[in-house]
């Protein structure tokens, strides 16, 4: 392996890793509150609402970035096709959430989920507008504008939504608070990179193909690690899902959550070493290694100490999740291993579609 490919593996993994565990941090502080400060019901009745617009995310994700990351030559037009898609991509996401919305209501059985969809239809619409520099700078192996980008979004996220919690106290807080960390997430993507891309159409071909392939492999991912929430959405009152979602929160934590930013990072590496499988398995193998290591222990951990964590850290009213935690944690720390072994190293050998 060249002594430049290995350094921006190492660099990645840095990178990754405290944008990680500072985004993480912010995660947790985050759901300590909110859980002190609303109801199971009503942090049930936002994840509803988010699980459509998570599903319709995924079926969408067309991978452009991905692509332009991993392809050898590319020029303004290729840079400008890949953000032209994202733009598309973002209407896309924000008109089927719109029309979702009355069908989502019906289906969680409470007519409070459609206006929170309403507003949550704005998020991937702004978003869709995020800058391609971050990910140009991240194709160089330079992960400071995408570490800023994110860490400078999730903390607008959380400074609105608490201030706007202990103003509203009631879920409508979270909503807010999601749109207009969009917002300033968008804005810094352009303040920490000069690239300015403009609407193109041409080149588009390679990547829907990409898309074709990509696509349902997000589907397959979705299914597999929120299918089960889908099904709970469905049947369980808002309160009663409050409780099962804040678990499979945590145990997101200690699982995709740990490692996606890792594996973000460590892709573009990934990517120039494509062509030489056996260097690609030797570094692939000593990740998961890595990080099987470390999420095992946690996951065991979470599940052995669930009910003092929930009276400690969460107050009285969560105890009825203690044992969605405790089940919950050992399969998010092996969901987390499988998500290693099944997104980027394929999409970065090349076998997305298989």
């Amino acid at each position: 392996m060249s002594e430049s490919i290995r350094q921006g593996l190492f660099r990645g993994a840095a990178w990754t890793l405290a944008m990680r565990w500072v985004l993480r941090l912010i995660g947790l502080v985050s759901v300590i509150i909110l859980a002190r400060l609303l109801t199971p019901a009503d942090l049930g009745l936002v994840a509803m609402a988010t699980l459509v617009t998570a599903f319709t995310a995924n079926f969408s994700q067309l991978g452009a970035q991905q692509l332009l990351i991993r392809r050898r030559d590319i020029n303004r037009d290729t840079i400008n096709a890949a953000w032209t898609i994202h733009v598309i991509q973002g209407f896309f996401v924000s008109a089927v959430v719109l029309l979702a919305a009355p069908w989502a209501a019906r289906y969680f059985g409470d007519p409070r989920v459609a206006p929170i969809l309403y507003v949550l239809a704005l998020v991937p619409l702004v978003r869709g507008f995020r800058s391609i520099g971050p990910v140009l700078a991240r194709r160089e192996f330079d992960f400071s504008p995408d570490f800023l980008t994110q860490v400078i979004g999730s903390l607008a996220v959380f400074c609105i939504t608490v201030a706007l919690v202990l103003w509203l106290r009631d879920y409508w807080a979270i909503v807010y608070g999601s749109v207009l960390g969009a917002m300033v997430a968008v804005a810094a993507s352009y303040r920490l990179h000069p690239y300015r891309a403009t609407p193109s159409i041409r080149h588009l071909g390679p990547y829907l193909r990409f898309a074709a392939s990509i696509v349902p492999l997000r589907i397959a991912r979705f299914g597999n690690t929120r299918g089960g929430v889908l099904v709970a959405g469905g049947i369980a009152s808002p309160a009663q899902f409050g409780l099962f979602n804040l678990a499979f929160v945590l145990a997101d934590l200690l699982g995709k959550e740990m490692v996606d930013p890792l594996s973000r990072g460590l892709y573009p590496g990934y990517s120039r070493l494509g062509s030489d499988r056996a260097r690609l398995a030797g570094v692939f193998a000593e990740v998961l290694n890595a990080c099987a290591a470390l999420l095992l222990p946690a996951g065991v951990g979470l599940a052995l100490v669930a009910s003092d964590f929930v009276t400690v850290v969460l107050g009285q009213q969560w105890q009825g999740s203690v044992p969605f935690i405790r089940w919950l944690a050992l399969a998010g720390a092996l969901g987390g291993i499988n998500y290693l072994m099944s997104m980027h190293i394929l999409i970065a050998a090349g076998h997305e579609a298989r």
